[in-house]
């Protein structure tokens, strides 16, 4: 499934585990959760509040905004 980050759904993913990638200017961040929407609505969070870890991501976020990012998601 493809999506914006900010159109995560919480009846889509709560309660699913599995891998996502976040993807913005044909770069990608994977990783994986036993809970795929609070990881990332965590992530989310981070971008807009500028603390996100991966400076990266973070750099884009503040130039481009949010709406650049999309995701993948593969539950189990």
């Amino acid at each position: 499934m493809k999506t914006k980050i900010l159109q995560l759904s919480s009846k889509d993913l709560r309660g699913k585990s599995g891998v996502y990638i976040i993807s913005c200017n044909n770069r990608y961040y994977v990783g994986s959760s036993k809970s795929l929407y609070d990881r990332l609505l965590e992530h989310r969070i981070k971008l807009v509040n500028k603390y996100h870890s991966n400076d990266f991501m973070q750099k884009v976020c503040n130039k481009y905004g949010i709406q650049t990012f999309y995701l993948h998601t593969y539950p189990k």
